[in-house]
């Protein structure tokens, strides 16, 4: 009863396009809560314990980027806190615990050219999945070489070299990375049911478990046609 009613209120909260994304979010299990309160006190315990057992004669700098690592890392894998306030815990740890270190030299190395690169090569990546291009591009090289394995791979070859013409190789690679999936969801896709209208049984490295279908998000402001 109590998962029935957790879950109609789940779906009443993400059909209302009027309310913020952490509103219409579904609410978290118990279990993902535990997690993350353990993540975010272990990594504070892994972190001190790291800095009291390196060497002594590692400098005070040392001791801290190593337990900064550390603590980052947990929380990373736990997601103790979220992933973007977890990037920022070294703008506040090394001015604050170093003094050799002041809070323009670490948010100087926020706008390294290398961080940007990367924002870029993301920022297009999340942009061709919004608009789904990573599934029309999926669609039309498969269309075009067909779902043989070393076709695949010449595809893939030729639309990275491609789009790397005129893009970055690291944006490049980022890009790749939803055709990638696309592609291999697709192809497992026809596989199947290339077997099921064969009657036959799929081949080997076919996922036999049915896609599950991704629903877009809901629209912000009016819209024209029924919900």
């Amino acid at each position: 009863m109590h998962s029935d009613a957790s879950t109609s209120a789940n779906s009443s909260t993400e059909d209302r396009p009027d309310l913020a994304d952490g509103e219409r979010a579904p609410a978290e299990h118990g279990r993902t809560i535990v997690v993350r309160r353990l993540g975010l006190v272990l990594g504070l315990v892994l972190a001190i314990v790291l800095y009291l057992i390196m060497p002594d004669d590692a400098s005070h700098g040392a001791k801290l980027t190593a337990a900064t690592a550390v603590l980052m890392a947990v929380w990373w894998m736990t997601e103790a806190l979220p992933i973007p306030a977890t990037a920022l815990v070294p703008l506040v740890v090394f001015p604050v615990l170093n003094t050799d270190v002041g809070f323009d030299d670490v948010g100087g190395s926020y706008g390294n050219n290398i961080i940007f690169l990367f924002m870029g090569g993301f920022m297009l990546a999340l942009a061709m999945q919004r608009w789904n291009l990573h599934k029309r591009i999926a669609l039309a090289i498969v269309g075009m070489i067909g779902t043989s394995p070393s076709l695949l791979i010449l595809g893939f070859m030729v639309a990275t070299g491609f789009v790397s013409m005129w893009v970055s190789n690291t944006a490049t690679a980022v890009m790749m990375l939803p055709i990638g999936v696309s592609v291999l969801l697709l192809v497992n896709k026809l596989r199947l049911e290339d077997a099921a209208a064969k009657g036959e049984e799929p081949g080997e490295g076919v996922d036999r478990t049915p896609m599950r279908t991704i629903r877009p998000p809901p629209r912000c402001g009016p819209t024209s046609g029924p919900p």
